[in-house]
Formats: structure tokens, C-alpha cells, sequence
């Protein structure tokens, strides 16, 4: 659907627009996309909201797909404007006709999803980080060399997951695949303190 059509649609039915709604409806877009894939035969296990143990600390990662490729870490972000970044750059860059906004490389971000990710496995399994930006913005000048490493619009997400995947050779049976799967459903069911927990530190990271 049009980008104004939904936001129509959005006035129309008085939509939340709470940046937890936003982030929450994001990421139930990706997923929608995730399960689509899994449809027509690129068979994979999801999972949301995944608090990974960082030592003391805990990570969050948005969306998992657990899949005999290896392991799809997806990072989804609600941004409109025009964005603008490199796969080494520390900030990126989000303009809007208002002004202009820094925020965290997402690849770095991601980056650190991945790599804590394969700790708490003690396993090497392969990852891809795949930082998903919503419709509602334009992707300007991204560079990126990774080449496990994806920065794409959701609409064209299907369509480059399949091509990735279609790159990418088998390092997984069904059982091993199973098997990540079930180290890693149990840290999307984290007591409501190790939540909390994770937003104070959060803020207290984001604060010095």
C-alpha cells in the first residue's frame, strides 16, 4: 500500500503513533515478511524481542530467523527523511525537510547483536545483520562492503532475502537449526526486572 494511504488509513482508524506502537508495528511488518519467505520454501524459525546475556548485561535484538543458512539478525527502524550513511561511519545521518538528526550506526549496532549472539551460542554460526528502515523514508547514499551485511527498505525486503539466500550455501541441518532455535526461544520470555533492567542501562549508556 502507498505510504499515503497508510498514513490515511492511520488518521482515519486514530492509529497509535507512540514510538513503542511504531517500533512494535515495525517489527510485525518484518516478521510478516519472514513468514512469507517461509511460505515459498525458505524455511526458518522467528523469533522477537530476544534479550541475549551480555555478561552483567543484556542485549536486545528485534527479529531472529533461524534458518540451515545460518542466522538472520534483523534490526528495524521507524525513520522517515532522507538517510545517509557508511558501513564504517560512527553516526548516520537522518534529513528531514525540518532539520537534520544523528543516530548510531545501525550496522555497529547490529554488529554487536551479532557477535553476542554467537557467544551465547559458543557456536560459530553464521549471521546476517539486516537492518530494516520502513517505507516511509529514502535510502540516499549507504555504502556498504559487508557482504553479509544488508541496510534495505521493507517493501523490497522479500526480494533481497531471497536473492541473499539464494547466494548463500547450507551450514545448518534441520536438527542444528532446531536446536538454536530452542538455546534461543527462552530469552524471549524474560522476567519483566531483566527488561527493566535493560532500559536503565540503555539510558545510562546514551547518558555519559
Amino acid at each position: 500500500m502507498h505510504v499515503v494511504l497508510k498514513e490515511f488509513f492511520r488518521v482515519l482508524f486514530n492509529l497509535p503513533t507512540s514510538p513503542e506502537f511504531v517500533g512494535w508495528n515495525g517489527e510485525r511488518l518484518t516478521v510478516k515478511v519472514l513468514r512469507k519467505l517461509d511460505r515459498h520454501g525458505h524455511s526458518g524459525r522467528i523469533l522477537r524481542n530476544v534479550y541475549v546475556p551480555t555478561g552483567s548485561a543484556t542485549t536486545e535484538i528485534d527479529v531472529l530467523y533461524v534458518t540451515r543458512k545460518g542466522i538472520f539478525v534483523l534490526e528495524s527502524k521507524n525513520y522517515s527523511g532522507w538517510i545517509f550513511g557508511n558501513e564504517s561511519d560512527s553516526y548516520w545521518t537522518q534529513a528531514t525537510p525540518r532539520e537534520k538528526h544523528r543516530f548510531y550506526n545501525p550496522l555497529k549496532q547490529n554488529a554487536t547483536h551479532c557477535r553476542a549472539l554467537v557467544d551465547y551460542l559458543t557456536v560459530n554460526v553464521p549471521t546476517f545483520s539486516v537492518v530494516v528502515f520502513s517505507e516511509r523514508c529514502e535510502l540516499k547514499k549507504i555504502a556498504i562492503s559487508s557482504p553479509n551485511a544488508l541496510v534495505v527498505k521493507r517493501d523490497r525486503l522479500y526480494r533481497d532475502l531471497k536473492a541473499l539466500w539464494k547466494t548463500a550455501p547450507d551450514v545448518l541441518t534441520p536438527t542444528q537449526c532446531e536446536n538454536v532455535y530452542l538455546k534461543l526461544e527462552p530469552l524471549t520470555r524474560v522476567s519483566n526486572d531483566v527488561k527493566k533492567e535493560h532500559v536503565r542501562n540503555l539510558r545510562e549508556k546514551y547518558r555519559n
